[in-house]
């Protein structure tokens, strides 16, 4: 039991590992946009006032488009912050693993 225990901890760190890269570019992604860019709808400016109707998608209206850009952008840094956890985590699990590994230590 205990290797089938240790091969689902390293799968949850190659996990947070590749969620620690996705959170982290999501993150920038916000960082880097707009807030105070004008909506769009399907490639087309939005006025106040408009409604965007996407077929197969969400619907949106001009003000709670502006709303979510913002949000976006303050939730930047908190969606960083939690993808860097996810991967100094993993990298430190790896590190260690390899040490006790080169150690003779089995896990």
């Amino acid at each position: 039991m205990k290797s089938f225990a240790f091969a689902m901890f390293n799968l949850a760190m190659v996990l947070a590992l590749w969620g620690g890269i996705g959170f982290s570019v999501i993150g920038l992604d916000d960082l880097a946009s707009d807030p105070k860019a004008t909506p769009t709808c399907d490639g087309k400016i939005m006025s106040p006032g408009d409604f965007c109707l996407v077929t197969g998608a969400s619907s949106y209206t001009y003000s709670s488009k502006l709303v979510d850009q913002r949000a976006a952008k303050d939730r930047a840094y908190q969606t960083i912050g939690i993808g860097v956890v996810l991967l100094v985590s993993a990298v430190l699990w790896f590190i260690t693993k390899g040490a006790l590994k080169r150690r003779g230590v089995e896990l």
